[in-house]
């Protein structure tokens, strides 16, 4: 338990709870209280020695700032659920929010089920849970031990607990999330095989087997035929063409690259380098850091419908870039014209993709790598283009001089 508070707190939370429950009614009404007993004692002995090695590990240094009320939340837009980064506010239903993130050990937004078992899921395996419980009384045989019954309780303490000290233990779907999921994974293929048990046969009947065959395809049936989607990194490294394999070979290891903050997601992890800012990292629940996000989110977007290289430059040259990479498709006329992006910042976008498509600095680079008269763009695909802003510098200064016009400095 003390190693899981520093892996992750919110199943921690839910184990300790369940832990706590186990011993309780052990203690009280099992067949060894004394031993029981015990446990109980010891673990409330050692209880505020995990909540205060919790608190050490989700501790965030104070340039973060403080975590956001759930108040406070409900006055920002990022968190709205009409348009917002993290549609949070106000708080889902707690059924629709169990029946979205609670099952996903059979079926989550990452797959494509047939649409039967896409829309009834749920139903399908609480039947299934049910089913296993008849049975078992039928046979008098367990099936769901007090273990799962416990870590289950645990599972919608949590949960609830959660929502109500919204947003200080974090995000309440997390603590169904990952938590149901283990449980599903856990108790299920045990009350199959506990039902279906024989009275001698110590290895497992055919039943059991039977059983757990019927339980994975049920399974493989909830998971469809593949992954949808890009959410939680779901894409291939190529899935922007050969750019962050580009990025990865030719940009410096410290480079500080920036562009359209969602175009650049994979940066980090694909690229292998520092983002400046993107959608994936724009968090809004700590103050500090995200005033400071939100900033360069505005730069960024600023400088990717960039009037000129000039602009381009100006706007860049005080936060250190010494990459932007522009999205070519954000460019065309009607790409424009349904350009979108979080609130609030979607106004900021829709006010910077007013003007004609020719007025960007995106159509003054060359149709074409050319390392002898633009020697600032060395890279350019189907869908990006990278601006070397260090040579960009140098060329504008160049150009500068050469028709007697301020430089960038």
């Amino acid at each position: 338990l003390g190693v899981s508070c520093l892996l992750h707190p919110p199943s921690a939370l839910a184990i300790g709870i369940a832990m706590g429950i186990i011993f309780s009614v052990r203690a009280f009404c099992g067949r060894s209280k004394q031993k029981y007993l015990r446990m109980l004692g010891i673990y409330l002995v050692l209880a505020p020695l995990f909540v205060f090695e919790t608190y050490m590990a989700v501790k965030k240094p104070p340039e973060l700032g403080r975590m956001v009320s759930y108040k406070e939340a409900l006055e920002m837009p990022e968190f709205s659920r009409d348009g917002g980064r993290f549609k949070m506010v106000p708080f889902w239903k707690p059924s629709e929010e169990i029946r979205v993130f609670a099952f996903q050990a059979f079926n989550s937004s990452l797959h494509k089920a047939p649409s039967f078992f896409e829309n009834h899921t749920v139903e399908i395996v609480v039947f299934l849970a049910v089913l296993l419980v008849i049975f078992g009384m039928v046979r008098r045989k367990p099936s769901f031990r007090l273990e799962c019954v416990a870590f289950l309780v645990a599972i919608f303490i949590t949960y609830f607990c959660a929502r109500l000290f919204a947003f200080y233990l974090f995000v309440p779907q997390r603590y169904i999330q990952i938590p149901m999921t283990v449980f599903f994974v856990a108790s299920f293929p045990l009350a199959v095989w506990s039902v279906f048990r024989g009275k001698t046969d110590q290895r497992g009947s055919l039943t059991q087997y039977m059983g757990l065959v019927f339980l994975g395809v049920i399974v493989a049936v909830g998971s469809g035929s593949g992954l949808y989607g890009d959410a939680n990194f779901n894409k291939v490294r190529t899935q922007k063409g050969h750019l962050w394999n580009w990025v990865r070979k030719y940009t410096p290891k410290n480079a500080l690259i920036a562009g359209h903050p969602t175009h650049i997601d994979g940066v980090m992890l694909f690229g292998e380098r520092r983002g400046y800012a993107t959608t994936e990292t724009a968090h809004p629940f700590y103050d500090k850091y995200y005033a400071k996000i939100k900033k360069r989110l505005e730069i960024s977007l600023k400088a990717h419908y960039a009037r000129s290289l000039k602009e381009l430059a100006l706007i860049l040259k005080p936060e250190g870039v010494d990459y932007f990479i522009f999205k070519r498709k954000n460019f065309y006329p009607e790409a424009l014209k349904k350009s979108r992006y979080f609130r609030p910042l979607d106004v900021l976008v829709r006010e910077l993709t007013s003007r004609r498509y020719t007025d960007y600095a995106y159509k003054q680079l060359p149709r074409k790598v050319d390392m002898e008269n633009a020697p600032y763009m060395p890279y350019r695909d189907d869908q990006s283009v990278v601006v070397d802003m260090r040579k960009l510098y140098q060329w504008l200064n160049a150009q500068g001089e050469k028709s007697s016009t301020p430089s960038v400095r």
